[in-house]
């Protein structure tokens, strides 16, 4: 069914606008397809449906043409195709991505990214009548535009979402041909999408401000560059200019914004969209044949599992996991599970709108999390911080440490429900505990890009540095003996290594047979004789690696870890806690990550393939361990998890924290999202399925119509719910339609015709999520008429009472 619908503010998570040459028109992705809208605002038209994913797309510098990569045949190729809609003519073929960059000054071939022949993102040219294409720059490029005498190209390897970085890994701007390239200005902050401009022939390209907002600047050779744009609110992001060089297109902020020269006056582009509502609303699976994350309970009998974000348990039997039971299915995302010392509780953290919970499974029984297979009931724990990242039980099992909204370490007890901040130290990465919980080891960023190993008081102090190594020393591990920490280590050349400190000068200075039965007697208070510590470490094993995270047995004496060998394959290898018995365990390539160790030898990981395997130090395949449980969600759950996994990888990387608003708005776009669903896709498809399916803003949902003189319908959508509601001027209101699991019921509605004004209040309830309670309800207008509408949304819960009120956007239709 589709659905067309005004829309009184911008839409969101449109991509990669570019404008035409007469700068009327905009050519864009929305939804994984391209489409085209008038620059002045209004209907938007889809020019390129299908089920592939289209990216990049181009006028031609004549206005006849556009050109865009799809993956419709594979890794992706250029495609060509009128302006005015039609059939795509295939340009490239090649079995790596060929991505789209711009056109010749005579619109007769196309520039390219492509890693083919044995470069790396290297400049190719193809004729629009097909052939076989030219290199035109063999060297490694981001982004580039066409000047009178050559080309502007962006070179370098900072990631996108890396702000206020000055240094020699920075983006910069190159001017020049073939071999002769050189830099037109010496700032060594990050430039990047350079453009050039006719109209005032001026190269632009994207610099942040000095208040740290990504602008456009210009300059003249010879010149210093000037600021041209001055927006606060946010980052412009790809841009691209038209042949006159008149009219700039850019993201700013999920839509599109259009920049005139030489006025250098800004507008923003508000566009009506598209929206397809597929039916039935759940989508059924099997999960398991690819696992996210796992952890095993101490006793080695249980194990819980992640799957495409829900999380079961199991046991351990014969090599396979058995008595599988569902710990928690929806539209949070599910993850890091970590179970209590003891066994019998599972903590785990559920992410969605840019914050991350703790959530516990307790078990209908005092001796397992699984008896009877039954459901385990769900708890979310009362945080003082709104994102409880990464968190690690204590030994005592009754505290949990887990990272803050900035990275900072906290606490929290799960017996008094005390939180308590341990240190002030943000961007934390990796934190363990002292086997008798008085400690905390953990490691951070001290001097950009390089981790440092700290201790410090559980209960809150002054951290200490333990490593004090020039290069990145992280994961820190407490062995159970409590006489020393593990950490990894690595430097820049590629030396990968696992150290250990010993806290005792009679540990160190001891032999072998002393230190064995030094281990052998764990300590009940772990003591430090500070005086000297850095001095007491040991380098156990140095192979080729990088930042790579290895697993350790609880007693600290096997230690797995990847390994890198000269053909670019991944194993893991193992190594003791004397630094003998070094070996390579897997020899296939194994990729392996989330490794988990027992004190008996045997290894777990995750493969490239997904699945949760074993070995054995001794060289030996035990085999994978498999795992099914069905599952049926409802689509608008599958794509909000969609969204809480590829909103950071976008915008950060790896944190999700630094971007809390963009969450909130996005996730309220992304309930609306229910008609794109992919099975075995790549992290990177399922992200673009997501933001090129893009919808409407937080304050819009479904459109309505007239239906008769005196009567309007008007439609909301709540996540994936769809309610049309027939509203009379005298004030009479009903239900003509509600799909989905939701329930809301209207509490009150007001017209005034002669102010065109409505006031309607809600109840609802969502009784299939973790929480009674959902922030936001879309709205929408009517064809042909304009009125003031305001909306108070009253959740409540199963009972009937009201929760709270939140702030609803006002707005007009």
């Amino acid at each position: 069914m589709l659905i067309i619908g005004l829309i009184s503010v911008g839409m969101s998570d449109i991509r990669e606008p570019s404008p035409s040459l007469s700068g009327e028109t905009v050519v864009f992705c929305f939804r994984g397809d391209i489409w085209e809208a008038s620059l002045s605002g209004g209907i938007m038209r889809c020019l390129v449906p299908g089920s592939g994913t289209e990216t990049s797309p181009c006028y031609s510098p004549d206005g006849r043409l556009i050109a865009f990569t799809s993956n419709r045949t594979g890794g992706g190729d250029v495609y060509m195709m009128n302006a005015s809609g039609g059939t795509s003519t295939r340009l490239t073929y090649h079995a790596g991505l060929d991505r789209m960059l711009c056109w010749s000054a005579t619109s007769d071939s196309v520039y390219f990214q492509s890693s083919r022949e044995g470069g790396n993102s290297w400049v190719y040219s193809v004729s629009i009548t097909g052939g076989t294409p030219s290199p035109v720059a063999r060297v490694e490029i981001e982004n580039i535009c066409l000047l009178p005498g050559g080309l502007a190209i962006e070179r370098g390897c900072t990631r996108g979402w890396r702000k206020h970085y000055s240094g020699s890994a920075s983006r910069k701007i190159w001017t020049g041909s073939g071999t002769d390239w050189e830099l037109p200005d010496a700032s060594e902050l990050d430039s990047r999408w350079p453009m050039y401009s006719p109209r005032i022939d001026e190269l632009l390209f994207v610099r942040e401000d000095p208040d740290g907002h990504a602008a456009i600047w210009s300059m003249q050779p010879g010149q210093e560059p000037l600021q041209r744009t001055f927006l606060t609110e946010g980052d412009i992001t790809f841009p691209a200019i038209n042949s006159s060089g008149e009219t700039i297109t850019f993201e700013f902020n999920g839509g599109i914004r259009c920049l005139k020269i030489p006025e250098w006056s800004i507008y923003e582009v508000l566009l009506i969209p598209g929206m397809d509502y597929p039916f039935p609303l759940e989508h059924g699976e099997l999960v398991g044949y690819s696992t996210d994350c796992f952890d095993i309970a101490s006793s080695g009998t249980q194990i819980a599992v992640v799957g495409t974000g829900d999380i079961f348990a199991g046991t351990l039997e014969d090599d396979d996991i058995e008595n599988i039971v569902q710990v928690y299915s929806g539209a949070w995302r599910a993850r890091d599970p970590a179970w209590s010392p003891d066994g019998s509780t599972l903590v785990f953290t559920l992410e969605h709108d840019g914050s991350i919970q703790l959530a516990q499974g307790f078990p209908d029984s005092i001796d397992s999390l699984l008896v009877d297979s039954a459901f385990p009931e769900i708890d979310i724990l009362p945080t003082a911080s709104d994102v409880a990242d990464k968190p690690v039980w204590a030994p005592d099992g009754e505290r949990i440490s887990y990272l803050d909204r900035d990275g900072r370490l906290r606490v929290f007890n799960v017996v008094t429900r005390l939180d308590n901040r341990v240190c002030d130290i943000p961007d934390i990465i990796h934190h363990s505990w002292s086997p008798d919980s008085r400690w905390l080891a953990f490691s951070v960023p001290v001097l950009a890009h390089r981790e440092e190993v700290y201790v410090v008081p559980s209960d809150g102090g002054e951290p200490r540095n333990i490593s004090r190594h020039p290069n990145d020393d992280f994961q820190p591990f407490w062995p159970s003996d409590g006489r020393r920490i593990l950490y990894a280590s690595r430097t820049d050349d590629g030396d990968y290594s696992i150290k250990q400190v010993w806290f005792s000068r009679e540990a160190w200075d001891g032999d072998s047979d002393t230190r064995e039965g030094l281990l052998d007697r764990p300590v009940s208070r772990v003591d430090i004789e500070w005086e000297g510590l850095q001095r007491r470490t040991e380098t156990l094993c140095t192979v080729e690696g990088y930042y790579d995270f290895y697993g350790a047995s609880p007693d600290g004496r096997i230690i797995a870890f990847p390994g890198w060998d000269d053909r670019d394959r991944m194993d893991l290898w193992s190594v003791d806690w004397k630094g003998e018995s070094l070996q390579r365990i897997t020899f296939s390539g194994e990729f392996p990550e989330k490794i988990l160790v027992n004190d008996e030898g045997d290894i777990y990981y995750i493969s490239i393939s997904g699945s949760i395997r074993r070995v054995s130090t001794d060289g030996g395949m035990i085999g994978s361990l498999g795992w099914h449980m069905p599952v049926w969600r409802s689509i608008a759950e599958i794509q909000a998890q969609k969204f809480d996994v590829g909103l950071p990888e976008i915008y950060t990387g790896v944190f999700l924290r630094d971007f809390p608003s963009l969450f909130t708005h996005h996730t309220a776009c992304l309930t609306n999202n229910v008609g794109f669903l992919t099975d075995g896709n790549t992290l990177i498809t399922e992200l673009v399925s997501v933001f090129k399916c893009g919808c409407k803003n937080p304050s819009t949902g479904v459109p309505g119509e007239y239906s008769g003189r005196d009567s309007k319908i008007l439609s909301w959508d709540i996540g994936e719910i769809l309610l049309e509601f027939r509203m009379s001027h005298e004030g009479r209101i009903h239900i003509v339609r509600r799909i989905g699991p939701f329930h809301a019921s209207v509490q009150s509605l007001r017209i005034l015709p002669e102010y065109h004004y409505i006031n309607i209040r809600f109840l609802y309830r969502v009784p299939r999520s973790p929480s009674d309670e959902i922030e936001w309800i879309a709205f929408e207008g009517f064809a042909g008429s304009h009125a003031d509408i305001e909306i108070e949304m009253l959740p409540h819960g199963n009972d009937g009472t009201v929760i709270n009120k939140p702030s609803i956007p006002q707005g007009r239709i």
